[in-house]
């Protein structure tokens, strides 16, 4: 599955950003290996749309001024009141190379114990694997039943 979003090169940096963020948009930076850091401004309706189909182990197709850009999103900073995102990194990944990622567990099902009474305590939320970034999985369900 691969998602497309799309982003404009951004010349605003620092407390320009603001203004930029006024007008529903978020700034944000695609970098990598073989890609040098590259300001971008994205719609922020749109990166939250993404960010909740895709979250940060599914390729996205970044759209930067017509030029594709498969990446990972890497990192997202959210507002502390809001929840909002503020700004997003963007991981361009290279083909054929591996990529290390945090893939979120979801627990389904309800065991004999819980069932009896017993609370269930998650210690882990999330495990970290690495894997060619086209084939990582979304999430990992574990059946605790």
């Amino acid at each position: 599955m691969t998602v497309e979003l799309k982003a404009a090169k951004r010349s605003v940096t620092g407390k320009g950003v603001q203004a930029l963020r006024a007008e529903g948009k978020i700034p944000a930076v695609v970098y990598g290996p073989k890609q040098e850091a590259t300001p971008v401004e994205i719609g922020l309706r749109d990166f939250s749309k993404v960010l909740a189909e895709a979250g940060e182990s599914t390729v996205v197709n970044l759209v930067v001024d017509g030029e594709g850009h498969n990446v990972l999103i890497h990192d997202v900073d959210h507002d502390p009141v809001t929840n909002a995102p503020r700004h997003a990194d963007f991981y361009a990944i290279v083909k054929g190379q591996k990529v290390e990622v945090a893939i979120p567990l979801s627990f389904v099902g309800e065991s004999a114990a819980i069932k009896g009474g017993a609370n269930l305590v998650k210690a882990l939320h999330e495990i970290t694997i690495k894997g060619d970034p086209m084939n990582l999985p979304h999430g990992i369900d574990v059946d605790i039943s």
